[in-house]
């Protein structure tokens, strides 16, 4: 429990920077969601301080905070496939 514990304080939430990435990569919250696995309201949820990512939702906004526009692009397409 306690390593779960340092691993949930590592990743850092703030709705307003959940807005802010969406709006940089320039995609919808449905697309947005896609990339996350999770539904448009949800992240609607998080970017108004609703509701908070469970821990493999974060795992998931970490990871995509690291990609760019391009691959944003290529992604949402292997998803339409």
């Amino acid at each position: 429990p306690q390593v779960q514990a340092t691993a949930e304080q590592a990743i850092r939430f703030s709705p307003k920077a959940v807005k802010a990435h969406r709006a940089r990569l320039g995609i919808s919250a449905m697309d947005y969601g896609r990339l996350l696995g999770v539904s448009h309201i949800t992240v609607y949820n998080w970017e108004h301080g609703k509701a908070r990512p469970r821990q493999k939702q974060l795992d998931a906004l970490a990871a995509i905070r690291k990609i760019g526009k391009r691959e944003v692009r290529r992604r949402l397409e292997l998803l339409e496939e």
